[in-house]
């Protein structure tokens, strides 16, 4: 049996609250009805917070559940701007409605974007401080180089 060289990167999940339901109106209503008043009969502050807590967090789970989805990065890049994150989205909305030709001008768009995007983001983090640790860290980043050195001999079997 052969052993892989790099174990391969997995998915990680995330949790976030989800507000696609969310009604405000309602939520107030609900926090109005809640039992605050409760949380006064506590001396020690601790108990006071959990009580709290624990009468204020079913109420935002009702509301706003938490949802858990996968995901292959938790964390963004950078340089993924507002502008880039919007044409990326009229760009797969184009694919689903079918419109080919607009699919691939909107494509093309988005990849000239994200090159500026790129192109902006590491000629500041190179303008800001021009010492040789931070040019490097740019180097580093821009090659998807990471800090951690990989073992690509395989262990003998």
């Amino acid at each position: 049996m052969k052993l892989p060289r790099h174990a391969p990167k997995g998915h990680t999940t995330i949790q976030y609250r989800t507000f696609k339901r969310f009604n405000k109106d309602i939520f107030l209503f609900d926090i109005s009805c809640a039992p605050f008043s409760n949380v006064y009969s506590f001396n020690d502050p601790d108990d006071a917070m959990l009580a709290w807590y624990n009468i204020f967090m079913p109420i935002i789970d009702k509301h706003a559940p938490l949802r858990k989805k996968r995901v292959k990065h938790p964390k963004l890049p950078p340089w993924l701007t507002k502008d880039v994150i919007g044409a990326m989205a009229i760009r797969d909305r184009l694919k689903k409605e079918k419109k080919f030709d607009d699919f691939k001008k909107q494509r093309n768009r988005v990849k000239s974007l994200v090159r500026s995007a790129k192109k902006a983001y590491f000629d500041k983090l190179v303008e800001t401080d021009k010492s040789t640790s931070m040019i490097w860290k740019a180097i580093n980043e821009i090659t998807n180089k990471s800090n951690r050195k990989t073992n690509n001999t395989t262990p003998p079997i």
